[in-house]
């Protein structure tokens, strides 16, 4: 049987060239609407279908074998073969990413060459289609503050499939059914956290949008960090004044997920407030204050603590810091003086007047009554005269 088939072929070949012969090829046009086509790696029917319809041949019989030639086989190559129902099968199979050039030549079966050819070619472009997308990450949520651009972070954790994908590109958007007012995305896929709260983006594929994965950002206020509560106001009586609890009680700070602290200042910017030994520690925080005169200081408070991105990249990449600063004031105010002792001012026992005098008259150096005079050993105040002291 199989002899029988083949001893066909040899005469259809030989017809064929005959016909070649007696009606030869004028040209070989490519259709307008066949100049390129796109294909993924492996649709070998779709490239083969599409050059089989891309020509059409000029010739008194129109009688020709054609078959396309690529000018890089490592793109796309031609392949016959007989298949198991003893079928002679040709194919043209898109074997990697790329881009070839296609021209239709004349197969001439009785020598195995190739005569006349397509003055156009057809573009083909293969590419390798993504076949997953992954958030390459351990974590439950991702955490960044108010104000961060978190576009080349959450971009970093995606992972799309295979390798050599040719479109690898992707669009974050946020999930139905989350706060979508946390983050902005713009439209050049600029990701930013703007309120506080708990989103869940997607990533998605742009060329296969079947494939996706998802990631949760908590975003913080800075102020949920730290929290500069109230200006204070305290009275100064001629004498340092230690504030210490009443500074420690208006700061408090937490950092996410207790992170811890990597730097803490506490200055004040006047002689009026003074502060040392400022430390912090199993979250407490520890610092010695007193109000050293009247006036007024502002109090200036930075927390340095690691920020989101510290946990997830390499640690030879420094400065994922997050430093939050706030002021508050302190005015010190004189307070009312106590009085701690009385005293005359006088070396006499008693002092006498008469009825009606003025003595305060009498102190500033005023005329006293014609009976009586200033004694000046005794204050200034007026004596009768003809009275001893």
């Amino acid at each position: 049987m199989k002899r029988l088939l083949l001893l066909f072929i040899l005469l259809l070949n030989i017809c064929i060239s005959w016909a070649q012969v007696m009606n030869p090829l004028i040209a070989i046009n490519i259709k307008p609407d066949h100049k390129a086509i796109t294909v993924n790696v492996g649709e070998t029917e779709k490239l083969t279908k599409f050059l089989s319809e891309a020509y059409e041949l000029v010739t008194p019989a129109a009688v020709a074998e054609i078959r396309w030639v690529s000018e890089d086989e490592s793109i796309v190559k031609f392949n016959n073969y007989w298949d198991q129902q003893q079928n002679y099968i040709e194919e043209y199979q898109p074997l990697k990413a790329g881009e070839t050039k296609m021209k239709a030549y004349q197969y001439l079966s009785s020598n195995d060459s190739f005569g006349l050819s397509s003055d156009e070619s057809v573009t083909v472009t293969v590419v390798q289609p993504v076949t997953g997308l992954r958030i390459s990450s351990n974590l439950n949520q991702h955490e960044c503050n108010v104000g961060d651009d978190l576009t080349s972070y959450l971009n970093s954790l995606v992972k799309v499939l295979p390798d050599d994908a040719s479109d690898k590109s992707f669009t974050w958007s946020v999930a139905p059914g989350t706060a979508n007012e946390v983050v902005s995305i713009s439209d050049q896929g600029v990701i930013k956290a703007v309120k506080a709260g708990m989103v869940t983006l997607v990533a998605t594929s742009n060329n296969n949008p079947k494939y996706s994965g998802t990631v949760t950002v908590v975003v913080h206020n800075p102020a949920d960090i730290l929290l500069a509560q109230s200006n204070i106001n305290v009275e100064y009586i001629n004498k340092p004044v230690d504030i210490s609890n009443l500074l420690k009680q208006n700061i408090s700070f937490q950092t996410p997920d207790n992170r811890g602290v990597e730097g803490l200042s506490i200055t004040s910017n006047s002689a009026v407030v003074s502060i040392s030994n400022v430390s912090y520690g199993n979250g407490a925080l520890q610092l010695t204050a007193s109000a050293q005169s009247v006036g007024q200081a502002t109090i200036s408070v930075s927390v340095t603590y690691p920020d989101y991105l510290k946990d997830y990249i390499a640690a030879d990449e420094a400065g994922h810091t997050k430093t939050v600063t706030k002021t508050f004031t302190v005015t010190v105010t004189q307070g009312a003086i106590p009085v701690e002792s009385l005293r005359i001012n006088s070396n006499k026992n008693q002092h006498e007047c008469n009825v009606g005098d003025d003595q305060d008259q009498c102190r500033e150096g005023r005329s006293c009554r014609a009976d009586s005079h200033v004694d000046e050993q005794s204050s200034g105040l007026c004596l009768s005269d003809g009275i001893g002291t």
